[in-house]
């Protein structure tokens, strides 16, 4: 399974306003600076977490992470404005029996995309 997540975190990040003011149509998990992550570990920045896209294919996960940067295109651009890092993960899992991850391919419009709002990508693999 291929998952995108969107993971926005800063120092001095407000995310119970900016999530007020920007609600978002997926579902959001937001975390404080200080409070414990999933592993206990105090989290050294305040932020949330978006799960923008989960399926099986990378390409219609592509067009989902697509679709959801150019319709929240204001959101965006006001995290430009914050002192905030903006991240894309997408998950693939992987099985412990060698078998590959699927490949994913970004264009360049996807990737001028993420570069004009300001929005980096990584790949994270997790066991099956």
């Amino acid at each position: 399974m291929l998952d995108a997540v969107l993971r926005v975190l800063g120092d001095e990040f407000d995310v119970g306003a900016f999530l007020q003011k920007h609600p978002l149509s997926v579902q959001v998990q937001p975390f404080l600076k200080g409070e414990p992550d999933i592993l206990g570990n105090p989290n050294s920045d305040s932020g949330f977490d978006a799960i923008v896209s989960e399926t099986e294919n990378p390409t219609d996960n592509l067009i989902e992470v697509h679709t959801f940067l150019t319709r929240n295109e204001p959101f965006f651009t006001e995290l430009k404005s914050l002192d905030v890092s903006c991240v894309i993960d997408i998950g693939c899992g992987v099985d412990a029996a060698n078998e590959f991850s699927p490949s994913v391919h970004l264009t360049t419009e996807m990737l001028g995309l993420c570069h004009m709002l300001n929005v980096s990508i990584e790949f994270s693999p997790y066991p099956n």
